[in-house]
C-alpha cells in the first residue's frame, strides 16, 4: 500500500469530526430549543451573526469547507486503496459505483442543509434518518468497490429502508425510485461476480 495513503484517511476523518462538530455547534446556537426573549435589534443582529437571512450554503459554510475536503480524503483512501482480491471491474460497473457514491453524499449534504426547513415537526428526526441512510450508502458502495459482499447486502438493505421511511414520512418518491433503481442495477450487474467477492 502506498505510504501517503494512511495520513490522507487520517487527515479526511479529523476533517470529517471537525465538521460534524462546527455543524453541532451552529445547528446549536443559531437554531436553541427556545429562542431567549429579543429586542429588534438584537433579534437582527443574532439573524445577521448566524447567517439566517442567505443561502443555506453560505449559512454552511463553515461545515462545508471542513466537510467536501474531509470526504475526499476518506473516499480517496478506500477508492485508491487495492482490494484483497483481483476482479477487473468494468467501465459501466465503475461508473455506476461513482455516480452512487456521489448520490449519498449528496443526500448526507441536502439532509444536513435542510435542518430545520424540512417541513415538518419531527425535522430534527428526519435529518439525522436522511443523512445515517446516505452515510450507510456511501460505505456500502465503499464495501462494494472493495469487492465486499457485505457491501451490497448493506447497500440493498438502505434502499428498502428509505424507500419505506420515504412513503411514511410523505418525502420525495424521486429519492426512494433511484434507491430501488441503483439496488436492482448493482444486483444484476454483480451476480456473476458474487461468488468471487470475499
Amino acid at each position: 500500500m502506498k505510504k501517503w495513503l494512511i495520513p490522507l484517511l487520517m487527515i479526511g476523518i479529523i476533517f470529517l469530526f471537525a465538521s460534524l462538530f462546527v455543524y453541532a455547534v451552529w445547528i446549536g446556537s443559531c437554531y436553541p430549543a427556545v429562542l431567549p426573549k429579543m429586542s429588534s435589534e438584537e433579534m437582527q443582529q443574532f439573524r445577521q451573526d448566524c447567517n439566517l437571512d442567505t443561502s443555506r450554503v453560505e449559512a454552511f459554510s463553515g461545515f462545508l469547507v471542513l466537510f467536501i475536503p474531509g470526504i475526499f480524503f476518506v473516499t480517496t483512501y478506500w477508492l485508491v486503496r487495492p482490494s484483497k482480491i483481483y476482479i477487473q471491474r468494468s467501465g459501466p460497473l465503475a461508473s455506476f459505483l461513482l455516480l452512487t457514491l456521489f448520490d449519498s453524499l449528496l443526500l448526507v449534504v441536502l439532509a444536513l442543509l435542510s435542518y430545520p426547513e424540512t417541513g415538518t415537526a419531527g425535522s430534527a428526526q428526519v435529518v439525522l434518518t436522511l443523512t445515517a441512510l446516505g452515510f450507510a450508502s456511501y460505505i456500502s458502495i465503499l464495501g462494494i468497490w472493495q469487492w465486499k459482499r457485505w457491501g451490497l447486502l448493506l447497500f440493498q438493505g438502505v434502499s428498502v429502508f428509505l424507500t419505506v421511511y420515504s412513503g411514511i414520512n410523505g418525502l420525495s418518491f424521486i429519492i426512494a425510485c433511484i434507491a430501488i433503481f441503483s439496488a436492482i442495477y448493482l444486483t444484476l450487474i454483480l451476480r456473476p461476480l458474487r461468488v468471487r467477492m470475499d
